[in-house]
């Protein structure tokens, strides 16, 4: 489970929070405002800076300079592509994808970009290109999919964002830290501090050790290390009430290493485990 999920609900919900840590806007990575951007014009815009953004990802293989004016006009568009049937094509499906997003929910556009469109081939080569794991940016995509579904409609979810992103602006200017409010951080910026109630999130298979930590000697190394970082954070909620500590939805490999490694807090941990319940967020 991701903070960026947490804090939304929490914003959504009215509660109280505060974070320990600078919290990035997903909602500003250049794979949202591509999303944002085949949203806008599926709704009506005719903007060239809009479609110069997106009308080659994935690749149409469509020329900057065939959108010589301010505004778009996909009938004259095609036009100059009349000697070039095959990019016709392209901008004819274009077209045709826009008019699809305009009639679809968030989530149901937001999956349809990715996989009707290609946007998610599109990413998978980029992410070959710089050298990068595509698996990152599949994540900072699902997350955007996720955020979408339970909106009807795209007005809904874009006013949920911008009440998310300036509860986020507001966290970042607030200098007095609230008492009464549920603190968001990491494992790193936890260490040394106290709670009387600890929830521990995001100790799924996948996240925590992370898929990219499978066979990697290096990943491995820095896994094992936020392994130490973790076990300190909960022993220091042990010894602040180990009645009160919460281990949300733990890899099975938690399991292990918890009792066999740290037999110390075994007695807080087969708390946990027994009361454990999935979250409904």
């Amino acid at each position: 489970m991701q903070p960026r999920a947490l804090m939304e609900y929490m914003v959504s919900a009215n509660l109280a929070f505060q974070t320990k840590d600078r919290i990035p806007d997903i909602y500003e990575h250049w794979i949202a405002r591509d999303f944002f951007t085949y949203i806008r014009i599926a709704q009506g815009s005719d903007s060239r800076a809009d479609f110069l953004s997106i009308m080659n990802r994935p690749k149409r293989y469509i020329g900057r300079d065939s959108l010589p004016d301010e505004t778009v006009c996909f009938d004259e568009w095609v036009k100059l592509y009349e000697e070039q049937p095959w990019v016709a094509e392209r901008i004819e499906k274009l077209w045709y994808d826009l008019k699809h997003l305009s009639r679809l929910s968030p989530y149901a556009a937001i999956n349809y970009i990715r996989r009707g469109i290609g946007y998610d081939d599109d990413l998978a080569e980029y992410a070959e290109y710089r050298n990068a794991n595509k698996e990152d940016f599949y994540e900072v995509a699902d997350e955007i999919l996720a955020s979408a579904k339970g909106y009807r409609t795209f007005e809904e979810w874009f006013a949920h964002i911008e009440e998310y992103r300036q509860e986020l602006k507001r966290l970042a200017q607030e200098k007095r830290r609230n008492q009464n409010a549920v603190t968001f951080a990491t494992l790193h910026s936890a260490k040394g501090l106290e709670f009387p109630c600890v929830f521990v999130v995001g100790m799924e298979d996948g996240l925590f050790p992370g898929n990219r930590a499978m066979g990697d000697e290096e990943e491995m190394v820095q896994k094992a290390r936020q392994s130490g970082v973790l076990r300190l954070v909960l022993q220091k909620a042990h010894d602040a009430g180990g009645q009160l500590l919460y281990v949300l939805q733990p890899a099975p490999a938690l399991h292990i290493v918890l009792f066999l490694q740290h037999p110390h807090i075994a007695g807080a941990v087969t708390h946990i485990f027994v009361e454990l319940h999935q979250p409904q967020i």
